[in-house]
């Protein structure tokens, strides 16, 4: 997953000019962790609470107030919802080939 999500970061990165590729693979990261844990509900600031399935987009609204910025936690749930379509979604609910695997080491 780190390798792929790595590889999804760089190409973006490359083409978007982005220098720091630490945020975009944290929110990858956290991305599949949301979906796979989708009713765990999650605590933000002030004890506000939600689903799980909310949190990175919950972040990303906030980045945008706070740092006026945004695109690297885009980019991160864009490289997560890929790998997690690739990985889960596509041969369980579409009978697809399984493009990812983990290698057997």
């Amino acid at each position: 997953m780190l390798l792929f999500s790595w590889i999804c970061c760089v190409i973006v990165a490359l083409l978007g000019e982005m220098v720091v590729l630490m945020d975009p693979m944290v929110m990858a990261v956290l991305y599949v962790w949301c979906q796979l844990n989708k009713d765990t509900i999650v605590t933000f600031w002030f004890g506000t609470q939600f689903k799980a399935m909310y949190l990175p987009w919950v972040l990303l609204g906030f980045n945008m107030i706070i740092a006026g910025g945004g695109m690297m936690e885009l980019v991160g749930i864009l490289v997560g919802h890929l790998y997690f379509f690739l990985m889960f979604k596509y041969p369980q609910d579409f009978g697809g080939a399984s493009w990812l695997q983990t290698p057997q080491i």
